[in-house]
């Protein structure tokens, strides 16, 4: 459905680097600042020279939503409108069609996901409730899609505004400094240290 012909690797695009990676490990066109210094969990400061940013999730939770446009099969292709239009306004890349289950019983709730290059975008909807979840997952930083718009114009009731509350999560990774990688085993203490 979305896919509709080859899909084109440039180098950076290679098996090896993958659709997210560039000479700044992710970043988008080289343009994002790393997270600054924190601590880890095991108590030890992480410098930002360290850090590997590697994208940003989005959280969506709407609600005041017409249940009707997120139940059974009527919500499944509601559901479908907004992937659709979300990747489209968005720039996003899908690599597979999209899966999605009509759950049986009274609520017929509809749940979704979709595979991106970028990584992925799933929802599940509560017709009980009148709401949607969505999450979307990048690999690059980004500019925030009209998360409000599209969900009020695919699964709103007519003429009342729906509660769209939207979480951003930069995600990054902490990487070890080359320099302090050489002669070290996995607990970060030299063999000497460890009584190797």
């Amino acid at each position: 459905m979305y896919r509709t012909g080859a899909l084109s690797l440039s180098p950076l695009d290679s098996p090896t680097f993958g659709p997210c990676q560039d000479a700044t490990h992710g970043a988008a066109d080289g343009a994002s600042t790393p997270p600054t210094a924190r601590g880890s969990a095991d108590g030890a400061s992480i410098s930002s020279a360290n850090v590997v940013p590697v994208g940003q999730l989005w959280s969506v939770d709407a609600s005041g939503l017409d249940p009707e446009k997120l139940r059974g099969p009527g919500g499944l292709e509601r559901l479908q409108a907004l992937f659709d239009e979300l990747i489209q306004t968005a720039g996003l890349h899908p690599v597979s069609d999209p899966i999605w289950h009509v759950f049986p019983g009274p609520h017929d709730g509809v749940t979704g996901i979709v595979a991106l290059s970028e990584s992925h975008l799933s929802c599940h909807s509560f017709p009980e409730h009148g709401g949607v979840a969505l999450d979307l997952y990048t690999c690059r930083e980004r500019p925030s899609p009209p998360w409000a718009e599209l969900v009020g114009r695919h699964l709103g009731k007519i003429g009342e505004a729906a509660y769209v509350t939207v979480q951003t999560q930069p995600r990054s990774f902490r990487a070890p400094c080359p320099e302090s990688t050489a002669g070290s085993n996995a607990s970060g203490h030299s063999p000497q240290e460890s009584g190797s």
